[in-house]
């Protein structure tokens, strides 16, 4: 009996570690909303209004409006409405980043973002007006080739990256944050420099300059007060002139060189779309509330998988073990004995046996004289037991008392039960087993134990289940888990002893060769279901299961082969459903390799998928990976730990001819994107 739950608890928790390797999912709630920065330095109080694109670039009716905290922030919720928009900023106070003061803002700063939906990040600043500017006419493809222009000059995305305060030391910011920070305090100190009028000067200098994609003009005038900025007292980001950051080569370098537009904008914005997709996707299974909160990967699995092992399996482990001690202790008491004494250690159990040897009570103490379990047992037959009841309460180690009602019929041969089937329920104040409606069972196949083949005396043989199937519920203080468990062992010959024969030497052991577990997994809050929600198969094979010699290292000779997959789907509130399936197979020495694939429907219609292979080469340290998405995309990453730091990761992002749209790589060990536009992203 305690195998069987033991057995039952480990497909569990291989259950909830096959979860854990990383499916996706991207959240798309039916509200969009919009928030960023606005700065010139950091606006406060600005007013910010966000108006609809129609598709000939005409502006619509406002939206929403919002009005900027004293950091520049501001967040606009627009409702269902998806589509190409207009951010503006007007009034408010900031402080001149060249000059130290406080200035009432007299300008009017917009950015323009095409095809927004789901909540967005979009930056407000004099970069993002000057793309505005340069866009002309608000259409689709005017707003990317602007965007694409205005971040390819300084190397920042000017609608994703939010600007640092450069007159504040930061160890947050990232490089690029910081690089647009300095752009924007280079444009105040160009107007302390008297280089332009004011900042509308500024902004309309460089946009104009822009006109034949090079900064010829202006381009002296920016590098000039780049420099004079990073050594102005106000400058406190810790960047100076000897360490420039690649603003100054940007600025360098497009004085004289022409900046080369990017032609594949589709192409492009499909790159860019797959990894926003992938990050939301990560994001809405680890992280399905917003915000801080603890998401799908961390609730149900990992909490229920600490559960089982830390709470639930400690609390059944002695007294599973005491319901097969009672059974089987039965079999050897006479008909009208009476307080019978077995002993297990410390332990002592007394059973009375009615005079039709059909039914009969018991009493167990620890060696304190403390009462740990009592009950009643029926059997229904006095020579040969093949069915019977057991009721009884158990105290658990941590002193709660565990309630057993079990019905239990099998065959018996020689000494051992052959098979036997439970149907009832085992429960605590925290978790229960249920499997006592129709059609739900706990049964199990045994045969005999070479390792331990008896008890002293030939009295009892010791029973190994080789199948296991369990059909029913179990509930704990974390998740409702409901399905069909289906597990095979079988002998190998060449294995350590296992079930606490600490015997040494490599005897034999029974060991895993297939489980299967077709069900679901519910979170609970207080005993609610939240809507959370994992359901599907999962398998797990151990293909040379028998002939595997655990008892010698692994070697290209001596090969454990093996797979598990899940297939399934993962529900979680304000998100669409995601079908994933993941599959592990290592049949090769030191190599492993994984399939996965995820598809999802967005609320707008929309099928969304990433499938794809890839290998782990433990020998070599190296992994690679090929993924393609709904748009053709590839993905090609290889990480070889046997580079140092940023140079382990790498990889491309190509369109289905083979022209890269994207690098990756690592920054300070965070994975990167670079596109061919120059601007940057973050993968997680």
């Amino acid at each position: 009996m305690k195998r069987v739950i033991f057995s039952f608890i480990f497909i569990i928790s291989l259950t909830i570690m096959l979860t854990g390797c990383g499916s996706s999912n991207k959240t798309n709630k039916v509200s969009s909303s919009i928030s960023g920065v606005a700065s010139l330095g950091l606006i406060s109080g600005g007013t910010v209004t966000v108006y609809p694109l129609n598709g000939d670039g005409t502006t619509g009716d406002k939206l929403v409006t919002a009005t900027t905290a004293s950091d520049g922030t501001y967040k606009a919720d627009i409702g269902s409405y998806r589509g190409n928009v207009l951010v503006e900023v007007t009034g408010g106070t900031y402080t001149d980043e060249a000059t130290g003061q406080t200035v009432s803002n007299t300008e009017t700063l917009r950015a323009a973002l095409a095809e927004v939906t789901g909540s967005v990040s979009v930056a407000v600043t004099p970069m993002t007006e000057i793309a505005v500017l340069n866009a002309g006419t608000l259409t689709k493809d005017n707003i990317d080739k602007a965007n694409s222009l205005v971040s390819t000059m300084i190397g920042v995305d000017i609608i994703k990256t939010m600007p640092a305060d450069t007159s504040k030391a930061s160890s947050s910011a990232t490089v690029d944050e910081t690089t647009y920070g300095l752009m924007l305090a280079t444009i105040s100190q160009m107007v302390k420099d008297g280089k332009a009028t004011d900042v509308s000067g500024a902004i309309n200098n460089i946009k104009q300059d822009l006109s034949d994609n090079k900064l010829d003009t202006t381009g002296g005038d920016l590098s000039s007060s780049l420099t004079n900025f990073l050594n102005n007292e106000k400058n406190k980001t810790g960047v100076d002139n000897m360490n420039l950051t690649k603003l100054d080569d940007s600025l360098q370098h497009i004085k004289e060189n022409p900046i080369t537009p990017v032609t594949d904008i589709p192409n492009l914005n499909k790159a860019k779309a797959l990894v926003s997709d992938l990050r939301n996707t990560a994001l809405a299974i680890y992280n399905y509330q917003g915000g801080a909160s603890v998401g799908i990967v961390e609730t149900p699995f990992k909490n229920l998988s600490e559960e089982l092992q830390n709470k639930i399996n400690p609390e059944l482990a002695d007294a599973v073990d005491r319901i097969g001690w009672v059974i089987n202790s039965s079999f050897f008491v006479s008909p009208g004995d009476a307080n019978i004494p077995f002993t297990s250690g410390s332990d002592t159990l007394t059973i009375s046996i009615s005079a039709d040897r059909k039914s009969g009570n018991f009493e167990m103490k620890n060696g304190a004289g403390d009462i740990i379990g009592t009950g009643t047992i029926t059997l229904n037959n006095a020579d040969i037991i093949t069915s019977g009841t057991l009721n009884a309460t158990m105290t658990t180690k941590s002193g709660k008392d565990l309630v057993i009602n079990l019905d239990y019929s099998g065959t018996f041969s020689n000494n051992i039960f052959t098979s036997v089937t439970f149907k009832g329920s085992i429960t605590a104040p925290d978790f229960s087993f249920d499997f006592s409606q129709a059609g739900r069972e706990l049964s199990a196949t045994f045969t005999k134990n070479p390792n331990n083949p008896e008890f002293s005396g030939g009295i009892l043989v010791d029973p190994f289940p080789t199948h296991i199937f369990f059909s029913g519920k179990v509930v704990t203080s974390t998740a409702q888990m409901e399905g069909k468990l289906d597990i095979t062992s079988v002998w190998s010959s060449k294995h350590y002893p296992q079930w606490g024969d600490n015997t040494p030497g490599c005897k034999g052991a029974f060991v895993f060769k297939k489980g299967t577990f077709d069900g679901s997994f519910q979170e609970l809050k207080n005993g609610s279901p939240t809507g959370v929600k994992f359901s599907g198969t999962i398998t797990g094979k151990a293909d040379n299961a028998e002939i595997f010699n655990n008892c010698i290292d692994e070697s290209s000779t001596n090969v454990s082969k093996y797979s598990a997959s899940f297939d399934g789907k993962i529900e979680a509130p304000s998100s669409p459903t995601i079908k994933t399936f993941l599959k592990l197979t290592h049949s090769e020495f030191q190599k492993d390799t994984m399939d996965v694939s995820y598809t999802k429907t967005n609320a707008d219609g929309t099928v969304v998928f990433l499938s794809g292979s890839g290998t782990y080469d433990e020998g070599k340290d190296l992994s690679t990976w090929s993924l393609k998405n709904q748009d053709g995309m590839n993905v090609s990453i290889t990480e070889d730990g046997t580079k140092s730091g940023d140079k382990q990761l790498s990889g491309t992002i190509s369109t289905s001819g083979n022209t890269t749209m994207a690098n990756l790589y690592t920054i300070n060990n965070n994975p990167e994107v670079k596109y061919i536009d120059n601007t940057l992203d973050s993968i997680f």
